[in-house]
């Protein structure tokens, strides 16, 4: 039984594509999700995933933060998953892998495993919020049969903020599809960036659409952005736009498939104000996009306190190079280490 909160981003990537691979190789999967969490694209994802899906999608109430729902979604997910006869519960992110290893208290038959998406790690030191995650976490970690990072970054995080899991732990990289390496062209019209990720302040969002005011295409012309994505901070992010008048200089796509959003844009931006920049991207690399990663060195400039202009975004004019450098090393290193069929089922899933 896969627990997650909200079917986006990196997470719900790792949760697909795990499940797709457990149901090939005959094993029964289920998924429980957010009912008070939907996007645009919420309900396409779990359909396109529902024939891996045998054992069927339920939805439980699981608040971003703190509420109800964390008292009485464990005890639905238990129920649950002793109607389904469930021997694994596989957790997701702070709130699922709370519910999902919650669940499974006083029944030694039933194995709980924990992947850590950001959440408990992305809090900053000394928030209210941040603490009492990173409590629980302490917690309930004696009842956590593995731990599976989906990078060497994500595990060095919990770590360091945490401490080290008094159980099993392995470092699962998300895998990449062989059509994923298909050629995937810009538009005729496509941006010089394109930026696809969460509308949120821990993606420097603020930074990124003020550096561009700035920024020159190699040609000298003013460079342009496409964005796709939602959250918290859409309609704060689009109302800066206009203030500093770039409108016509960058397109919000809203939320789309990814690839969808790629080919908008000639070199994918992957913003982060923290290092969590170096565990993404894959997909754009295997279309054959450029990626500028940007540490927060590059956007942001913390002795003076603004943004780094100089440093950001500089790779536009290199985007053929970069690519072909990009292209050159993930094929490379495809079939070792990010291949599906490698990555998606693992030793520790078969002695579980």
């Amino acid at each position: 039984m896969q627990v997650l909160r909200a079917p986006v981003g990196g997470l719900f990537r790792h949760v697909y594509d795990l499940t797709q691979e457990l149901a090939r190789r005959g094993h029964q999967v289920g998924v429980v999700a957010d009912s008070l969490t939907s996007d645009a694209l919420t309900g396409q994802r779990l359909r396109e995933l529902a024939p891996s899906i045998a054992l069927g999608t339920y939805y439980f109430p699981m608040p971003r933060t703190v509420g109800v729902g964390d008292v009485t979604t464990p005890l639905r997910v238990r129920r649950l998953a002793n109607t389904l006869k469930i021997d694994v519960l596989h957790g997701h992110g702070a709130k699922g892998g709370v519910h999902a290893r919650l669940s499974r208290l006083g029944r030694g038959d039933r194995v709980a495993l924990n992947t850590p998406h950001g959440g408990v790690l992305n809090y900053k030191p000394g928030t209210l919020v941040g603490g009492f995650f990173r409590s629980i976490e302490h917690a309930i970690g004696a009842i956590t049969d593995a731990y599976i990072f989906e990078s060497a970054f994500a595990q060095r995080r919990f770590h360091e903020m945490i401490g080290r899991p008094p159980c099993a732990e392995e470092v699962i990289h998300n895998g990449l599809a062989p059509e994923e390496f298909d050629p995937l062209p810009c538009d005729p019209d496509a941006h010089d960036f394109v930026y696809v990720g969460e509308f949120r302040g821990a993606k420097g969002i603020g930074y990124l659409i003020e550096a561009l005011v700035e920024v020159k295409a190699a040609d000298g012309r003013p460079a342009t952005m496409a964005m796709a994505g939602g959250g918290p901070e859409f309609e704060q992010t689009k109302a800066r736009i206009a203030e500093l008048g770039l409108t016509d200089r960058i397109e919000l796509l809203g939320v789309r498939p990814v690839r969808q959003a790629l080919n908008r844009g000639h070199c994918l931006v992957v913003a982060s104000l923290d290092a969590e920049i170096h565990q993404r991207s894959g997909g754009g690399d295997g279309g054959g996009q450029g990626t500028a990663r940007l540490h927060p060195s590059a956007l942001f400039d913390r002795a003076h306190g603004r943004p780094d202009r100089g440093a950001l975004l500089r790779n536009a004019g290199e985007t053929p190079r970069l690519t072909a450098r990009l292209n050159k090393a993930v094929m490379v290193n495809h079939d070792r280490r990010f291949s599906l069929g490698l990555h998606a089922f693992l030793p520790i899933f078969e002695s579980s």
